[in-house]
């Protein structure tokens, strides 16, 4: 289901169906599953930025995830057992891939590598093992085949910020669902002499492969005549062209 302006409020979840509510920005302000069978309700808060950056997840109920994302630093409270276990750690990342991660006293050091959207499907561990790990994505950014046990940070598709509870990714103005490639909300930047603009929830023009759509909003940009400097110069960051 939508509401007025476009925004998906309900769709299916992992047992029952998710709501979701919208802050007067157009930005997803709270996510809710309710309990189903085995699994426990769920409940998920976002706070922006002045910028309309996400600053905050925060699990709204006892247990879950809160994040604060403050740039090349993320700080995360991870709550469990009703609330009587909790962990405190911090990831911050260097140019070339770098992650370091601290928790309970103890730090590591691995690096990332990626295609050229920025979605990382290797990280090798800066240790005596140097063990590798792969993961494989679908164009769409969809997992592909058997997820990795452990990755060192919650970057997913483009490099972006995924949410587990959810399935969702947040791509710059606006949420993904990389399981359909299609965004939850209408591109506010709409170009009606484009025809594969028209859909405002698409992702990409429907082209991943060759392009990408960091910011999450349209930009006429995705094309050789018009390059994607040519956009950014006269209108601020959109999807970027790969030739």
């Amino acid at each position: 289901m939508y509401d007025k302006a476009g925004n998906t409020t309900s769709r299916p979840g992992t047992q029952a169906t998710r709501t979701l509510a919208w802050n007067s920005e157009g930005k997803l302000a709270r996510a809710s599953e309710p309990a189903a069978g085995t699994k426990p309700a769920t409940s998920t808060k976002y706070l922006y930025d002045a910028d309309g950056e996400l600053l905050i997840r925060r699990a709204a109920t006892t247990d879950g995830e809160t994040i604060l994302y403050l740039g090349s630093t993320e700080v995360r409270l991870t709550v469990s057992n009703n609330g009587a276990n909790k962990a405190l750690s911090g990831t911050r990342y260097y140019p070339g891939g770098a992650v370091r991660t601290a928790e309970a006293g103890t730090t590591s050091l691995s690096f990332q590598a990626g295609d050229h959207h920025g979605t990382m499907s290797l990280t090798v561990k800066d240790n005596t093992t140097q063990a590798a790990t792969r993961r494989y994505l679908t164009p769409f950014g969809a997992p592909r085949g058997s997820e990795p046990p452990t990755w060192p940070d919650d970057k997913a598709f483009l490099g972006k910020p995924a949410d587990d509870t959810t399935g969702l990714t947040h791509i710059g103005a606006r949420e993904y669902d990389p399981a359909i490639g299609q965004f939850i909300s209408i591109d506010p930047v709409l170009d009606t002499s484009n025809a594969l603009s028209l859909n405002g929830y698409s992702y990409a023009n429907n082209s991943p492969v060759t392009h990408s759509d960091p910011t999450g909003l349209h930009c006429d940009g995705c094309s050789l005549n018009n390059p994607d400097s040519v956009w950014t110069a006269d209108n601020g960051p959109g999807c970027t062209h790969n030739n």
